[in-house]
């Protein structure tokens, strides 16, 4: 995958997870009206036929798909973290990591060498 795919996955999967988190959280609002206008409405306003009581059957058949979605859309990092992974795995298969690994080597064999240089000068 080029790195130009993988920059926009990651803005897909952003707005995924932001369309997930507003379908979640608006339907369990939309749930917890339904459920309040139940309570108050208890006893009132049911016809012979229960016409309230097969709504109530229908907003409690939606709702296992609305906690999919709110659940679902937890699973998806930020699109910050996404950015850094992506980084990092590039960076994992190019060989900067040895080059840095190298430099930092080479700057504490100095550092090693220039302590010793010292310590021998004040004996």
């Amino acid at each position: 995958m080029t790195l130009s795919t993988a920059l926009y996955m990651v803005d897909v999967l952003h707005q995924l997870e932001e369309t997930l988190s507003f379908i979640g959280i608006s339907g369990i609002i939309l749930l917890i009206v339904a459920a309040v206008g139940k309570i108050i409405c208890m006893g009132k306003y049911i016809d012979d036929d229960g016409d309230y009581g097969r709504a109530w059957d229908k907003v409690l058949k939606i709702w296992p798909t609305v906690v999919f979605f709110a659940v679902f859309s937890c699973f998806f990092p930020q699109k910050h973290t996404m950015y850094m992974m992506l980084g990092a795995s590039y960076l994992k298969d190019s060989n900067l990591p040895s080059k840095v690994s190298q430099a930092l080597e080479l700057k504490l064999d100095d550092y090693i060498h220039e302590l010793s240089d010292k310590n021998k000068e004040n004996k």
